[in-house]
């Protein structure tokens, strides 16, 4: 487990208008983050946060959950927010509600270009990327590109019980761009690291609600949001 964040902040008072946000590190194999929740006056509850970064050199990949903190989670809505709240016991055997993907490639590409998924070696989907005039537009002859992007949601679910994805890019000549297999946690560790964290939140969050100091062994710490309108 990583060292606690800095809890300095947490001797703030929290009478602001703009709520507060208690925020605890995870550590998840290669993977780091954080889970967050924000706080303010308004009665709506607002979800649990856990986003965690694989970090390389040449990518960066990114996991992310929300979980509403009821336990029939929120109630139906006709404005969804992404990724959407999931109720505890549900939100993370699907997978996560947001996956992120750095492509690299050396090479020049013809459009349209493909992202291929598999999971344990069992082929997942596919989504396109980039249409032929988005790739004429944005890449043109360009001998390398990069471009980070997000898996269609409908294909996490196929990959959600696999730990090892692999990620190809090919382009309209059948050209294979990119190639990489990774490792991403099991849904159980991700959901066993979720519950730690919130634990310390639940515990932290109503000390700084009352103006009370932080606490030795506190792995949580918990900041007054500011003033939209003063962030330059």
């Amino acid at each position: 487990m990583s060292a606690a964040l800095p809890l300095a902040a947490a001797a703030l008072l929290v009478q602001g208008d703009w709520g507060w946000r208690c925020e605890a590190k995870v550590s998840l194999g290669a993977y780091q983050g954080s889970v967050w929740r924000d706080y303010a006056k308004w009665p709506d509850p607002s979800p649990y946060h856990m986003k965690v970064e694989l970090a390389d050199p040449e990518k960066r990949h990114t996991l992310r959950w929300a979980v509403d903190p009821r336990p029939e989670g929120r109630p139906p809505r006709k404005r969804r927010s992404w990724p959407d709240p999931r109720p505890p016991a549900d939100a993370f055997r699907s997978g996560p509600g947001f996956v992120a993907i750095d492509f690299r490639w050396d090479a020049p590409a013809v459009g349209p270009i493909w992202a291929h998924y598999w999971g344990d070696g069992a082929y997942a989907g596919a989504q396109r990327l980039m249409t032929a005039s988005d790739a004429t537009r944005r890449i043109g002859n360009l001998p390398a590109f990069a471009l980070s992007t997000t898996i269609a949601r409908d294909l996490v679910p196929a990959l959600a019980s696999a730990r090892t994805w692999t990620v190809v890019a090919t382009d309209a000549t059948g050209r294979q761009l990119s190639s990489e297999t990774f490792e991403v946690p099991a849904w159980q560790e991700a959901e066993a690291e979720f519950r730690r964290a919130r634990a310390s939140l639940d515990a932290v969050e109503p000390r700084y609600r009352s103006g009370a100091g932080p606490q030795e062994g506190d792995e949580a710490a918990c900041y007054e949001h500011e003033d939209p309108a003063a962030i330059i």
